[in-house]
């Protein structure tokens, strides 16, 4: 099931984050309903080596929105073509022309090679 990151408010007005696992957002919002608490905001957790890039994108913030789609369809591409994980991503890294966008990859391809990603 996919999880979600939650921040919510409960009745007594305190300020909350959890992450949930649902089959969907509106059985979040339905399950935080029944409970009495309000969402602020919901987001999907992605997973996959392609939810744990996005992860670390969205930690930096200085990738662009079009370098992230380019990615996205490049690795799609790569992986769909039978590339490896690991080739693919190093492909990426050395075109991107990003410092941050860079480190992130680098980072990335570290963790698939130990395992951790």
């Amino acid at each position: 099931m996919p999880k979600f990151s939650v921040t919510a408010v409960t009745k007594d007005g305190e300020e909350y984050r959890e992450t949930v696992e649902a089959a969907s957002r509106f059985e979040v919002y339905r399950d935080m309903r029944t409970r009495g608490d309000r969402v602020i905001s919901l987001v999907g957790s992605a997973s996959g080596i392609l939810g744990r890039a996005q992860n670390y994108l969205d930690r930096f913030g200085t990738v662009s929105v079009d370098e992230k789609v380019s990615f996205a369809r490049t690795m799609a591409a790569m992986l769909a073509a039978g590339l490896s994980t690991t080739r693919a991503l190093s492909v990426i890294e050395r075109q991107t022309r990003n410092r941050t966008f860079k480190a992130v990859l680098s980072d990335v391809i570290g963790g698939v090679k130990r395992g951790s990603a």
